[in-house]
């Protein structure tokens, strides 16, 4: 078990899609505009526990995102920072925001930055009271030594991780990741 919920995003093969439900993770997203609907049909019959996030970027259209979660049967509807903010799915929805460019108003969102220099500990006040006000994701960059301060000062819903490629089919390494979820681990 976790000490926060976690999201897996941007899962995009089998490996990572194992590795996060071995942990236990909370979600699974897939990045729809990587993996195909037939593909995330495939990871989601190989593991079990996590709810399943499409992942949809502005390119795609309110038809093209309504057909995907009905052919996966999504649990959550992902949208990037661009998406319009009008769209109302069937599906539970999380925004991601950018944090520099202000929150919209309560709801649920992926908070990231896109400053380089961003730094979480003069940011923490601001974040704390975002997370206060609407239920927030972290996907900043937290060391891992960091994250027992993140989540007890900022007191997020949870937090995001990400997959990433595999060095080849069916092997990876998981050492940064193992790390992290050590220090998330209840012991």
């Amino acid at each position: 078990m976790l000490k926060t919920k976690v999201i897996a995003s941007s899962v995009s093969n089998l490996t990572d899609a194992r590795y996060f439900a071995a942990w236990g993770v909370d979600f699974m997203g897939f990045d729809l505009n990587v993996v195909s609907i037939p593909q995330a049909n495939a990871f989601k019959n190989w593991i079990s526990g996590p709810e399943i996030i499409g992942e949809f970027s502005s390119v795609d259209s309110f038809d093209q995102i309504s057909s995907a979660s009905e052919e996966i049967g999504l649990d959550y509807i992902q949208l990037d920072p661009l998406c319009p903010a009008d769209w109302v799915f069937d599906k539970p929805t999380i925004r991601e925001i950018i944090l520099e460019n202000g929150i919209p108003g309560p709801g649920t969102y992926i908070l990231r930055s896109e400053n380089p220099a961003f730094d979480l500990e003069n940011e923490m006040d601001r974040i704390k009271e975002i997370c206060a006000a609407s239920t927030c994701y972290l996907d900043l960059n937290i060391a891992p030594d960091e994250y027992e301060h993140v989540l007890t000062t900022v007191k997020p819903e949870g937090i995001v991780l990400r997959g990433g490629e595999e060095d080849k089919v069916g092997f990876k390494s998981f050492d940064e990741l193992d790390e992290i979820m050590e220090v998330l681990e209840i012991d």
